[in-house]
């Protein structure tokens, strides 16, 4: 071997190098000495030997030619220390991550690295035993490209980071202390196919074993499964001795179902019939046990176990088949990610996180964009998720020539796109989860990846096929996907359409976001053209830090020393980066339900969204709710409903059925099965103001100056100055004594464009200075009569530096008892103007003490013009500290729509607002809100603050992704509200 210094462009700039001494990829298959041992649980096996744990390790800014994998090298001296593995670099303290996302970290000039290439070197001593057999060396995933050496002498090279690699170290290992040794390279001609939209991190982040099979072993196999049986093609190591190989198959309950054995050979095929055979779906993940023994002189001396289930995937028309019957994916891209580890993560972490993922409602995750750990498809197998398996490879940055897919299509990288995707395959062939394959994610068109597809519709386990790329010729297993598209799209797609509509990547969740998930299924589910997608995406990849006071802080592009960056773009995720789940994976667990309403005139049309499942068991329970308080109830058995059939129900909401009642009128279906609730959809069907009580005369008095006036009853007092309600006193008690302001700002969610990627809202808004606006009275007029008190301010409402704004007038009618009811009227002017508002309402500063919350409006958890599904309308009450939610990086949060009433309160003070509105709570400024950069920023303040907002902007999800829709924008315009204080 040629010394792989990184100047040595043979081995590191050379595409067509993509490994050397590596072993053909197979099934990951674990020799042990008992049945029942899989991915799960491979440490209990004794041919397995985990070398994952503490290493040595130094790091290097640069190469270094230093024969440090020697045993006799000094691992013990300046700048080696314990690092453990798996692991990646950066986030043990050496070195700095970098998030460029669509660009490369280093200049675009392929297959060369022009940039600083460092490198870390890692030493492991272990003992170990010669066996007869052979003994492999296999590492799970190594970051970037690597080196391998053990007890001095070369074993092999490999790139392809998300891909297990193995080595035959069999001559190399020794009785007693051996030596392993790694140099692993940030950079190579690889990192060109791996820019994917992640923090870049080196290192070895996956598990490091030796696995030992007997001189007779089982090397790999093929399963094809289908409703008859299983056929399995094997290939085997034989020393020529007299050996049986023997496989047997137990049903879901370890009931033998099933077996057979023959000599062992070479290679060999068998099949393993099956009575009344049970298929496999994400629904019902039946999963027969395949065991296979190696059988000498009638000893088993080597047992492999393997979970598997019947499940054949295709594509027919535009529908997306299991086993025959139509399925609609209800998905999520799902990145190998932790905040203080990177993608060094546990199996512990993945089974968490695919529970997490089975409990919303969802039933596949497109692996973005990598492959995932073996324990990984396991899992998915057991707990039913459909996979989308996707082939480490991703070219955005290649956007720098001018064609994201230039290198796609370029023959000289073939054989690097070819070694991801087919080692892919023959690593995952047999795991039952696998619905579709992915030859990688932005890599634009080209024959490379046709090649690819070309390639696998030869073999056993084709699939449907996932790729930007021209098919081959007469192919059928392909989609039609675009991600991120706005309705307007989706309404257009055509029904008769040759292909199933997948969305591969949709409803970006940057911050508070998406809007609008609810329209997307709505129209999902009334068109079945449309197989479903992967929502984007399951958690934000945050870097963990100490922030201020102690508290955790999330890093992204900017915080680390990275010139070209993409800001906090990795934060978009539906949990933030420490797994919390954010207030729209409720959303997405509301739309993603076993049931979809359509409401009409009589009642209500009910589909059952399973695919393969009745709604046997399910109850509809419906009412019809007056503010919250159920006015009328009935229940409905949904047996006989079967899968994605659809059945209508006559419920008395029409205009006759709910005359008389008052205040928001609602009717609810809320669906349980065994109990539990499972969906509540909700339709308002009335909204009738709260009825004023008849004014009646008081005594008062009223003093009026300019721009301001005081009206005192007899237990009240009610101040106005410079045309803002600035003071409320009732029974001896000030409610407040800070002016209520107009108010059009928020804090910018990153779908306006919280921190930058102009142009972007937030920065129109900003350049507008909306968030300087304030209002100037021209002058007050004073109308006493013996039932009110009505107190006008005139004046305008407009920013700092710019020549528009609102003429603005703000009526306040003050009666018995000091309610007052507010009015104001806003009318656009001048030049300049901007095209949409962020809100348009009022805020009140209140005391500190006011810390509790009742509303009758949509709740429990916060909602927005175009999120609600998971926030009906009831009665709902909180303390503030719990109503926002904090993100990672802060931004508008805890908003209510549909609200008619709201009281907040606290020690001896109430204040109670009626009327239309939406509401939100806080116990943070909104400067403080806007300008934190990241959670730990933000500081509680000493005042409360209550928003009262006439609009509020929908959420849409610009960051990637359509604006919000035209019927949840917030257009400028002339503005019209009134509400009531008191009451």
């Amino acid at each position: 071997m040629e010394e792989p210094l990184m100047l040595n462009r043979t081995y590191i700039a050379n595409p067509h190098r993509t490994g050397e001494n590596r072993l053909p990829t197979r099934s990951l298959l674990i020799p042990a000495q008992k049945p029942g041992v899989t991915h799960k649980n491979f440490t209990e096996s004794d041919r397995v030997e985990l070398l994952s744990g503490t290493w040595r390790f130094s790091y290097r800014e640069e190469d270094t030619d230093e024969a440090f994998y020697l045993p006799e090298a000094d691992d013990r001296g300046d700048g080696w220390n314990d690092l453990p593995v798996p692991s990646m670099w950066q986030f043990e303290g050496y070195g700095t991550c970098y998030y460029p996302n669509v660009r490369y970290c280093f200049p675009y000039d392929p297959p060369y690295i022009h940039a600083p290439n460092p490198v870390g070197l890692y030493r492991r001593a272990f003992l170990a035993k010669k066996t007869d057999g052979r003994t492999i060396l296999r590492f799970g995933g190594v970051d970037n490209a690597y080196f391998v050496w053990l007890n001095g002498t070369y074993v092999g090279f490999s790139k392809g980071s998300r891909i297990a690699a193995e080595f035959d170290v069999t001559a190399l290992i020794r009785d007693g202390e051996n030596l392993l040794a790694v140099k692993v390279y940030t950079y190579s001609d690889a990192s060109y196919l791996e820019n994917q939209d992640m923090l870049m991190a080196s290192g070895i982040f996956r598990d490091v074993m030796l696995i030992r099979t007997g001189k007779n072993a089982l090397w790999d196999y093929t399963l094809l499964p289908g409703t008859d049986g299983f056929r399995i093609r094997y290939s085997c190591d034989a020393d020529g001795s007299p050996a049986t190989l023997r496989f047997s198959l137990a049903d879901a309950e370890g009931v033998p179902v099933s077996g057979t054995e023959c000599p062992l050979t070479e290679s060999g095929e068998v099949f393993l019939p099956i009575e009344n055979a049970v298929t496999w779906n994400a629904e019902r993940p039946y999963l027969y046990t395949l065991t296979a023994e190696i059988l000498e002189d009638g000893v088993v001396t080597e047992v492999h176990t393997k979970r598997a289930g019947i499940a054949h995937s295709e594509i027919k028309g535009h529908f997306l088949l299991m086993n025959g019957q139509p399925i609609t994916l209800k998905g999520v891209n799902r990145h190998e990610n932790n905040a203080k580890r990177g993608r060094a993560i546990t199996a512990e972490q993945i089974e968490a996180e695919l529970r997490d993922i089975k409990s919303c409602g969802l039933n596949a995750i497109r692996c973005s964009h990598y492959t995932n750990q073996p324990v990984f498809y396991e899992l998915a197998s057991e707990l039913g998720i459909y996979v989308m398996d996707e082939a480490d490879a991703e070219t955005h940055g290649a956007e720098a020539s001018g064609d994201q897919g230039s290198l796609n299509k370029d023959p000289e990288w073939f054989d690097a796109f070819f070694d991801r995707f087919s080692r892919m395959v023959a690593l995952d062939k047999n795991e039952t989860c696998v619905n579709i394959w992915s030859t990688g994610n932005e890599c634009g068109g080209g024959q490379n990846h046709t090649k690819c597809v070309e390639w696998l519709m030869k073999q056993d386990v084709r699939k449907p096929v996932n790729t930007a790329s021209p098919m081959p010729e007469g192919s059928k297993e392909v989609f039609a996907y675009t991600g991120y598209m706005p309705m307007s799209t989706l309404r257009n797609y055509p029904p008769d359409a040759a292909h199933p509509y997948l969305m591969v990547e949709y409803a970006h969740a940057m911050g508070n976001s998406p809007g609008g998930l609810e329209d997307i299924w709505n129209w999902v589910y009334e068109n079945e053209q449309c197989c479903g997608g992967y929502v984007w995406e399951f958690k934000s990849h945050g870097f963990y830090v100490e922030g201020k006071g102690g508290k955790p802080r999330y890093l992204y592009g900017g915080d680390f020393p990275d010139v070209y960056h993409w800001s906090n773009f990795s934060l978009d995720g539906y949990h933030t980066s420490d797994g919390t789940p954010k207030p729209t994976w409720d959303e997405l667990r509301e739309v993603s339900a076993p049931v979809h309403v359509r409401w009409t005139e009589d009642g209500a049309d009910v589909k059952n969204t399973f695919d393969f499942t009745s709604l046997a068991g399910f109850v509809l329970r419906w009412s019809v709710r007056a503010d919250g308080k159920e006015a009328k109830s009935g229940e409905i058995s949904l047996d006989g409903i079967g899968p994605r059939e659809w059945r209508s129900f006559a419920l008395p909401i029409g205009s006759s059925d709910i005359a008389g009642l008052t205040g928001i009128i609602t009717a609810d279906c809320e669906f349980f099965k065994d109990g539990k609730k499972i969906a509540h959809k909700q339709k308002i069907l009335a909204d009738h103001a709260e009825p004023l009580p008849e004014p009646v005369p008081f005594a008062h008095t009223v003093k009026s100056w300019d721009c301001g006036a005081e009206v005192k009853g007899g237990d009240f007092s009610v101040t106005i100055r410079d045309g803002l309600l600035a003071r409320l006193e009732r029974d001896g008690v000030i409610l407040f004594d800070k002016p209520m302001k107009l108010n059009c700002w928020r804090a910018p969610t990153d779908n306006d464009g919280i921190i930058g990627f102009a142009p972007r809202l937030a920065g129109e808004w900003k350049d507008r200075l909306i968030d300087t606006m304030v209002f100037g009275c021209y002058e007050t007029k004073v109308e006493d009569g013996a039932e009110s008190v009505c107190v006008t301010a005139v004046g305008k409402f407009l920013p700092f530096c710019h020549d528009w704004g609102f003429d603005a007038a703000l009526t306040y009618r003050i009666r018995e008892h000091g309610e007052i009811d507010v009015s104001a009227k806003l009318t656009p002017y001048g030049n300049g103007q901007p095209g949409v508002l962020p809100r348009v309402g009022v805020v009140f500063e209140l005391p500190e003490e006011y810390g509790h919350c009742a509303w009758i409006g949509r709740g429990p958890g916060d909602s927005y013009p175009d999120r609600h599904a998971n926030a009906p309308v009831g009665r709902w009450e909180d303390d503030v500290e719990r109503m926002n939610f904090l993100y990672d990086v802060p931004q508008e949060t805890g908003n209510h729509e549909d609200c008619r009433r709201v009281t907040v309160s606290g020690g001896n003070r109430a204040l109670t607002v009626t009327g239309k509105f939406s509401f939100s709570f806080h116990d943070f400024t909104l400067g403080n809100l806007t300008n934190a950069r990241h959670a730990d920023e933000l500081e509680k303040s000493r005042e409360r603050f209550l928003y009262i907002d006439y609009r509020h902007r929908g959420l849409g999800s610009n960051s990637c992704g359509p604006q919000p829709e035209a019927e949840y924008e917030l257009p400028m315009g002339a503005f019209e509200w009134d509400f009531r204080i008191g009451g």
